[in-house]
């Protein structure tokens, strides 16, 4: 999940679709300036998809070095610690993620700050709280970027061990509708 705010630090969709490509693009970037933090966070996204997961832990490491309170690379963490070790070992790096929100929630637009929950609860197996922040992100009337993202973030958890498939299902069922019905967000024009 990568929350928009000006200067937007999403992702473009060809990093989420070709690891491979978006690798050597990233490597690029950082041979040129090691400390770009959203550099590191879009590789560490990609590694798990090349099977690199050490690559992706050692991204994250350095970048949440660099900053410390980023929400994207928190989310991100909880993801990696999710598909490397299962949702239970990463209630702790869950219950991290949705502290920072918290306390940093600013960071994000609206929409963000309501679909990144939506996959923080599923993780952490709190159906009606995922639920309610479904319903919840539709009236912050939302853009395609932030849908999709979450709808990828739930499609990541459902092969975890850990994860409940039925509320997975329940969840992305109504986020699948949702985006086809709206327009593309400031990631999409910048």
């Amino acid at each position: 999940m990568h929350g928009r705010r000006a200067g937007d630090r999403g992702r473009p969709p060809p990093y989420r679709r070709d690891a491979k490509a978006a690798l050597a693009d990233l490597d690029r970037a950082l041979g040129l300036d090691p400390d770009y933090v959203q550099a590191l966070e879009a590789r560490a996204s990609c590694h798990p998809r090349a099977g690199r997961y050490a690559e992706a832990a050692a991204d994250i490491a350095r970048a949440a070095a660099l900053e410390a309170q980023d929400l994207d690379l928190a989310f991100e963490h909880a993801i990696l610690v999710s598909g490397t070790a299962g949702l239970v070992e990463a209630r702790g790096p869950w219950a991290a993620f949705e502290a920072l929100l918290e306390e940093h929630g600013g960071q994000w637009d609206a929409p963000a700050r309501v679909a990144a929950p939506i996959i923080s609860r599923a993780a952490l197996g709190d159906g009606a709280g995922a639920e309610r922040l479904v319903a919840e992100l539709t009236a912050t009337r939302p853009y395609w970027q932030v849908v999709d993202d979450a709808v990828l973030a739930l499609d990541e958890l459902a092969p975890i061990p850990g994860a409940d498939p039925a509320l997975l299902a329940t969840l992305r069922a109504p986020l699948t509708a949702l985006r086809t019905g709206v327009e593309p967000g400031p990631a999409a024009l910048g």
